[in-house]
């Protein structure tokens, strides 16, 4: 990474130094043919009009040409130590919040479901690396987002994170095309320590966690009304619920849309209990708080399941009830 700098750097100095060295030898004869000829008296300058319209279209010319390359050269320069200056600030300021990349941390335990997306790795692709993690813990690192565009082999232009100097991309996190975080948001990035492989990523906000929430149609915009108070999530998906602490913030999504922090609608959990089954969670937090528009507990129990796999993954771990408040 130090050497490929140092070719970003040098090689654009080379090339402006040889060509100024190229009009260097250009002009050093003019002058010496100049010098010689008035040495020996044979430099004359005629006095017509003719003659001093084609000097000055001569000297202009020759003027703007030397100009051109010093004042383009000059402003790549300067667009070049703008940008280097740009990512050294953000690494300064990274460095500042969280440290290296060195100084990853231990965050959790495997879950069993990852465990077993590792071992489908590993079978499919062969690499050994797969076959550690599922005995290594999940690491996290801290900082702030820098987007880089890197070209592949076939000369295509992808997107690349670099968060601490951990490189994301779409071979070891395939969400990275649906993720809109911004260039400078402070993310904290989960990972498994020997294939890189990326479980997730997640905005800080004041040291506060960020979730990223699907949702449907209708309970979009039953939230975007302030009409929920209750949000319900079965387990085994995406997201670690047992993680959720009280004071997280929530962004909720249907399609393009969102609300949360994005449109300044501030989502915060109040609390998140876990449950056997719907019926204990919906008669102990009223069905009016989760769902509103539900006349009784079936018709509830209909919505839930039209949710893919659903029934199956409460019926296996049970149901979260995650608490919100709606945050002026």
């Amino acid at each position: 990474m130090r050497a490929k700098k140092l070719v970003e750097v040098f090689v654009p100095l080379l090339v402006f130094s040889l060509f100024f060295f190229i009009l260097y030898l250009f002009s050093k004869e003019q002058v010496a043919a100049l010098y010689s000829a008035y040495r020996e008296g044979q430099f004359q300058v005629p006095s017509s009009p003719e003659f001093g319209a084609q000097f000055l279209v001569s000297v202009g010319s020759y003027v703007v040409g030397l100009a051109s390359p010093i004042i383009g050269g000059w402003w790549v320069l300067v667009a070049y130590k703008r940008r280097v200056a740009r990512i050294a600030a953000v690494d300064r300021v990274e460095s500042l919040l969280t440290g290296g990349y060195k100084e990853k941390l231990i965050q959790r335990e495997l879950e069993n479901w990852e465990k077993v997306v590792l071992e489908h790795k590993y079978k499919d692709t062969g690499d050994r690396e797969f076959d550690l993690d599922r005995r290594s813990p999940v690491f996290s690192v801290q900082g702030r987002l820098v987007k880089l565009e890197v070209k592949t082999e076939s000369k295509m232009t992808k997107v690349e994170w670099s968060i601490r100097g951990f490189k994301i991309d779409e071979n070891n996190y395939s969400d990275i095309r649906f993720r809109s975080f911004q260039e400078g948001q402070e993310l904290i990035v989960e990972f498994s320590p020997f294939s890189h492989w990326v479980w997730d990523v997640y905005r800080v906000i004041d040291g506060k966690r960020e979730w990223l929430l699907n949702t449907n149609h209708d309970n979009f915009n039953l939230l975007k009304a302030g009409l929920v108070n209750i949000v319900l999530r079965a387990p085994f998906g995406s997201h670690q619920y047992q993680n959720m602490k009280e004071g997280d913030l929530i962004n909720f999504s249907y399609g393009n849309d969102e609300i949360g922090f994005i449109d300044s609608s501030q989502i915060e959990v109040r609390y998140i209990k876990h449950y056997r089954n719907i019926d204990d969670l919906l008669k102990t937090e009223g069905l009016v708080n989760v769902f509103p528009k539900a006349k009784d507990i079936g018709e509830a129990i209909k919505i839930i399941n039209s949710f893919t796999n659903y029934d199956q993954r409460i019926k296996r771990g049970g149901v979260y009830a995650i608490g919100i408040k709606y945050v002026e």
